[in-house]
C-alpha cells in the first residue's frame, strides 16, 4: 500500500457507560492499530497476541484500565482495590 494514510476504529454500544468505557475501548483500538501498523504479511495471531496482551498492561500500569485481550497476569493486577482482603 503506497498511499494508505491512516486508519479509524469507532466504539458503539447500549450498554457502555463511563465505568466501562476504557476496559471495552483500549483493548480493541490496540487490536486495530496492531492490525493496521503491521506489514499484510505478518499472520501470526499468537505472537499479536502476546504484543498486545504487554500493551494492554502497560496501559493498566499507566492508570488506563484496559480490559484484557487473552487471559493473563500484569503486575498492575496485585494492586487492584477489588482484590484486597
Amino acid at each position: 500500500m503506497d498511499y494508505f494514510m491512516g486508519g479509524m476504529a469507532a466504539m458503539w454500544g447500549e450498554g457502555v457507560y463511563y465505568g466501562d468505557f476504557e476496559a471495552r475501548v483500549w483493548a480493541k483500538a490496540a487490536a486495530v492499530a496492531e492490525r493496521l501498523w503491521a506489514s499484510s504479511v505478518i499472520t501470526d495471531v499468537q505472537g499479536a497476541q502476546a504484543r498486545l496482551d504487554r500493551h494492554i498492561c502497560r496501559l493498566n500500569m499507566m492508570g488506563i484500565t484496559a480490559g484484557p485481550i487473552i487471559p493473563g497476569f500484569c503486575p498492575s493486577d496485585l494492586q487492584d482495590p477489588a482484590l484486597s482482603w
